[in-house]
């Protein structure tokens, strides 16, 4: 029998499966806590890996068939990844947007990358850099589990198509998280597949949450005077100054001053700056040069502790 066929015949009761109560996602709190973690532990994940930081985001958490879930586009990544304590595989399955987006940054561009050319397949080269990716929301995904249990997820295949020996049954019932990302003003989506098979025996751990845990799938819903607040703060005025450098000098030089008068500095376009904020240090920057301006670019929050090696 073949797999649509199996797929066919199993669809009903597969369709009540999905909607029985106990396996939607709200009646899961701790999982969705663990899932509500991803967005912070995959940002962090990143910085080890590209100079530009995504912005990430849990979108939904639903129940599908793998079917359904698995179903990617043309230029869409997916990745089987194996969990060892459970003796199961879950998915990570990249849209054509987000692996573009990644292998971009990955290899140090800062502009969004040329529409992918229809019916291009994704090369070997690109499967490989999107596994680093995996990698690092497999080590992600380990440490959001550990809040409630200690699994590890390894990334065993990528590819655009995987083959059978990687694969679950079309039918087989999952749940499925979507993560926004966007880089460089871009949104790509990934989406996390956990078939039920894998949680079954840890569905009572995760029918209760911790109680420190909060998750944020949807933006709160703000009130009109809270959102009034939110815009007038964001509209008001903050002056900012860049300090290029500081250096005692003598009164009796700063006597002699005088009009068009030429003062040297040292600093030089790899010098480090600090950002004051209405006179508050904010950032420590870097100086560079553009068709004739000065500009900085943001490296790292301000500490004190840096000030005597940092400061010029």
């Amino acid at each position: 029998m073949t797999d649509a066929a199996t797929y066919a015949i199993t669809a009903q009761p597969i369709a009540k499966a999905l909607t029985a109560g106990q396996n939607r996602p709200e009646r899961l709190p701790g999982l969705l806590s663990v899932l509500g973690q991803l967005p912070k532990e995959l940002t962090d994940e990143a910085k080890s890996v590209v100079y530009l930081q995504p912005k990430i985001r849990l979108v939904d958490v639903m129940t599908a068939t793998f079917a359904e879930a698995s179903a990617a586009p043309n230029g869409g990544v997916v990745g089987a990844v194996w969990a060892e304590k459970w003796r199961q595989r879950v998915y990570f399955l990249s849209d054509s947007t987000m692996s573009a987006l990644f292998v971009e940054v990955a290899c140090g561009g800062e502009t969004p990358p040329p529409p992918r050319p229809s019916g291009r397949p994704v090369s070997r080269t690109e499967s490989n850099i999107i596994g680093v990716l995996y990698k690092r929301l497999a080590r992600a995904l380990t440490n959001a589990f550990s809040i409630l249990v200690d699994v590890t997820f390894e990334v065993v295949a990528v590819a655009e198509k995987l083959e059978a020996e990687h694969l679950i049954r079309p039918a087989s019932p999952v749940i499925t998280a979507r993560l926004s990302v966007e880089w460089l003003g871009e949104v790509g989506t990934i989406a996390v597949i956990i078939p039920l098979a894998a949680i079954d025996p840890i569905r009572a751990t995760l029918a209760q949450a911790p109680a420190s845990e909060a998750v944020s799938i949807e933006p709160e819903v703000q009130t009109d005077w809270s959102r009034q607040l939110s815009e007038e703060i964001a509209r008001a005025f903050v002056g900012v100054e860049a300090v290029l450098e500081e250096r005692p000098i003598a009164l009796s030089e700063v006597s002699r001053f005088a009009v068009g008068q030429m003062i040297n500095l040292e600093c030089t376009s790899v010098s480090t700056v600090r950002l004051d904020a209405e006179h508050r240090p904010v950032f420590w920057c870097e100086l560079g040069k553009s068709g004739g301006s000065l500009l900085l670019r943001i490296e790292r929050p301000y500490d004190a502790d840096d000030e005597p090696y940092e400061l010029i």
